[in-house]
């Protein structure tokens, strides 16, 4: 009796006939033909004609080869990471604005008043250091837990073997999630950064189209960029533009930052210090489609350069919609308007910019439960995420504003 995928069965199928049809097709003897693979492939399914275990009621009496499906996930965003702040809820940043440079006092009591008899010059005047000071608060913990039973699963295994690889995939599987948990808040810092210096605009954002345009006195828009006879020229000079904000990144100014009122504060942000995450789908159509005979490592000796499949929700790779909150030039922290920002290449910034700090990271086995006989495995956890708009960063957007 064939299978059923409505009710499946332990039937045999005679796979001969469908042998032949598949390989002829793939070999290039026949054409391709519409082939019903239903009773060829096995499918999982969580319909069982065995019994459950009587606890879990998920897992199967013991019937032929158990295949633990699981394997560790590893976070994206790990270089927002910084180093572990444990003690307090209020984080500091100090910084120290450059003075006014002062007339040589070997030449001139004033300006433009040479030395003169009887003159002197106090080597005592006081001048006090400029400080801004940046405040930081609060955390996010939140914690999870799974519980272990000491021998009520026995039915559902041969030996302890695999109970104890069965112990070990719940395990992974509460690390994988934890670890995905620090990746979605890592992801949800990264869009705050990028939504919240399109709120502020100016030098923060960069519309790439139009700085084409404006260097090649082209006309191109969001969507005829993206057409065959435009895109390889503008892959080309893309590459080198984003080499150049970098190299400008590293100039002693006051560009791609807020500058709080008051406090005129010069920085500049070294290559190795520089974080560039780009867009992956763009980046692997310019480098297989255009760059790949010209393209070179350059990008990757920026400190840390990684490619991100989506900003902030799979099915729209290249959207971000958010209301962020970032700091105004009168250094209060402002709650932006709902920014719906679309074609998003990329963020080149600090460092110091967007970082995550992991705090109070706890794993505890509780111990056995002398009357149901089972532990409770907690771990708990505390992310601090932060946005320093001081900071340099600028986003590159793959339009026109125009």
């Amino acid at each position: 009796m064939p299978n059923s995928l409505a009710a499946p069965s332990y039937g045999f199928n005679d796979a001969a006939a469908l042998l032949t049809s598949i390989v002829s097709q793939a070999t290039g003897k026949t054409v391709i033909t519409p082939t019903n693979l239903q009773d060829f492939v096995s499918v999982g399914t969580t319909a069982l004609s065995a019994g459950y275990d009587p606890l879990l009621q998920a897992i199967s009496q013991i019937m032929s080869r158990t295949i633990f499906s699981i394997r560790p996930y590893s976070e994206k965003f790990r270089g927002l990471l910084a180093d572990n702040a444990r003690w307090g809820n209020h984080q500091r940043k100090l910084k120290i604005a450059d003075a006014e440079f002062e007339k040589d006092g070997r030449w001139w009591t004033d300006a433009g008043a040479f030395l003169a008899d009887r003159d002197s010059q106090d080597q005592w005047s006081i001048k006090k250091p400029e400080i801004l000071q940046l405040n930081f608060y609060g955390q996010n913990p939140y914690q999870d837990h799974v519980t272990i039973f000491a021998d009520q699963l026995d039915v559902a295994f041969r030996d302890p073997d695999e109970l104890m690889r069965f112990t070990s995939m719940i395990m992974t599987n509460m690390s994988n999630r934890m670890a995905h948990a620090r990746e979605t808040m890592g992801r949800a810092a990264l869009c705050n950064f990028i939504a919240g210096k399109n709120a502020i605009g100016g030098t923060h954002v960069v519309h790439l189209v139009d700085a084409y345009n404006a260097a090649h006195g082209a006309s191109l828009t969001t969507t005829t960029v993206r057409n065959p006879a435009n895109w390889p020229e503008f892959c080309r000079w893309l590459a080198g533009y984003l080499m150049t904000l970098s190299d400008m990144m590293t100039e002693y100014t006051q560009l791609y930052q807020v500058n709080v009122t008051g406090k005129a504060i010069n920085q500049h942000t070294p290559k190795a210090l520089q974080k560039l995450y780009l867009l992956a789908g763009d980046m692997n159509s310019m480098i297989t489609e255009v760059l790949s005979t010209t393209y070179n490592d350059k990008l990757a000796r920026i400190g840390d350069f990684e490619a991100v499949n989506f900003w902030q929700a799979a099915q729209a790779p290249d959207e971000i919609r958010v209301s962020p909150s970032y700091l105004a030039a009168d250094g209060s922290v402002t709650a932006g308007s709902a920014q719906t920002m679309a074609n998003v290449l990329g963020v080149l910034f600090d460092q110091d910019a967007i970082m995550d700090q992991q705090v109070n990271e706890r794993n505890i086995m509780t111990p056995i439960n002398g009357k149901g006989a089972y532990s409770n495995y907690w771990l708990h956890a505390s992310h601090r995420y932060l946005n320093d708009f001081t900071e340099k960063g600028i986003v590159l957007l793959l339009d026109s504003a125009t």
